[in-house]
């Protein structure tokens, strides 16, 4: 019997992300493989002031932040699904202060502890984590 020795590997903070991105906001992954080059072109022409522009923001942002905890040290303790929570929230809170207007309100707190089954204090956790890397 011969085998290919196939080995699945653990999901990543970026898995995690990208699926907590469309159950919360809605927000469709933006990749370069996903996305077609006229959906390229609509989205490279967006200004943050537009909901879409808004999506695009907080999707770059939060995949930043995840990158970045993916490379440091410091954050290597912290669950892949943990880390992708901080990362979208701490991409809420600093888009809401760039654009000095409120994202945040209790419907979305509530589709985010439900979607990453996390409770509000352990969410303030791992966002306080992730705001070191913001």
């Amino acid at each position: 019997m011969v085998t290919i020795q196939y080995m699945v590997s653990t999901p990543t903070p970026l898995d995690f992300l990208k699926t907590l991105l469309f159950q919360v906001l809605d927000i469709e992954h933006y990749g370069r493989r996903s996305v077609s080059e006229a959906e390229k072109a609509r989205v490279e022409g967006l200004k943050s002031d537009s909901v879409e522009g808004t999506k695009l923001l907080l999707y770059r942002m939060s995949i930043y932040l995840a990158k970045m905890a993916m490379h440091s040290y410091a954050f290597s303790e912290i669950l892949p699904s943990q880390l992708a929570i901080g990362a979208l929230f701490i991409s809420l809170k600093l888009s809401e202060q760039l654009k000095k207007s409120a994202l945040i309100c209790d419907s979305l707190l509530i589709r985010l502890y439900d979607a990453g089954k996390t409770t509000e204090t352990e969410l303030l956790t791992f966002a306080e984590k992730m705001l070191t890397l913001a």
